[in-house]
């Protein structure tokens, strides 16, 4: 008969963010399944996580996870949350995001995520991890947020529809 260790109603935090409500059974052999919720204030994510040249000013992230594995044989982690009131920076743009997404291990599945800044409106929907991308991408871009990156010899205004399929593999 094995034997197994159950957990129920746990919780911890890193500065204003926390995982709550964890349940789940340690095994005898070391293999754990557990289930629980977050919620992510953005600004903590650099504590826990490489995030290169995005810096996240305000902004949160609920949701609910799902962990389960076993030492030398990995783990798999997954769940979904929403994205709020999300303002990113990135190089020398900022931009406002808002959405619902999936994860599982390493990728990412916006379901869609919504960009704004101004007059600028992009919802994208796909896939993303580490070494690979795959996004469908709709909307509105105004020509002004394109200024930091590309340097045009003439005037600009307006706004460019956006309807692309980017898909990039490393």
């Amino acid at each position: 008969r094995e034997q197994a260790t159950n957990f129920s109603n746990m919780s911890g935090s890193v500065g204003n963010s926390k995982l709550y409500g964890v349940n789940g059974t340690i095994s005898k052999d070391g293999g754990i399944t557990a289930k629980g919720k977050y919620s992510v204030s953005l600004r903590d994510i650099p504590s826990f996580l490489s995030v290169g040249d995005l810096q996240f000013t305000d902004g949160t992230t609920d949701g609910s996870l799902e962990v389960s594995g076993k030492e030398g044989a990995g783990y798999r982690v997954s769940g979904a949350g929403k994205l709020k009131e999300a303002d990113v920076r990135w190089k020398k743009a900022s931009v406002s995001a808002s959405g619902s997404y999936r994860f599982v291990d390493d990728e990412i599945i916006f379901e869609p995520l919504i960009i704004s800044k101004g007059n600028t409106n992009i919802t994208i929907k796909g896939k993303w991890k580490k070494r690979s991308l795959g996004l469908l991408i709709k909307g509105s871009l105004d020509t002004e947020h394109l200024m930091p990156f590309i340097k045009i010899p003439f005037d600009t205004s307006g706004l460019m529809g956006l309807d692309m399929d980017l898909r990039l593999d490393d």
